[in-house]
């Protein structure tokens, strides 16, 4: 009984544990050509506190979270450690040091 118990609850924490499906840039193209969506680019770097804020809030909104997956694209971009050039939209953003 014990086991079927915490067989229950495991699956009912995976159920509640919707993540937010997220893309790189280099993957857009591909993705909109197969179901055109709004993109949502989150720039947050790691020692933002708004940002962290923001993750946690977000992680605990699941509505939110199957919305954004449904709508959107997700991109979430660093420009502190992503040192590349970036082809969004048909046009390229150089990296300039």
């Amino acid at each position: 009984m014990r086991l079927f118990l915490i067989f229950c609850l495991f699956n009912i924490a995976q159920i509640n544990s919707q993540e937010l499906l997220s893309y790189r840039f280099d993957e857009l193209d591909a993705l909109q050509k197969k179901e055109p969506k709004k993109v949502l680019i989150q720039v947050y770097t790691d020692w933002c506190f708004v940002c962290k804020l923001d993750n946690k809030a977000l992680k605990n909104n699941h509505r939110l979270l199957g919305f954004l997956n449904e709508a959107a694209y997700f991109v979430r971009f660093n420009p502190e450690t992503f040192k590349n050039d970036i082809t969004f939209n048909n046009k390229i953003f150089k990296y300039k040091s």
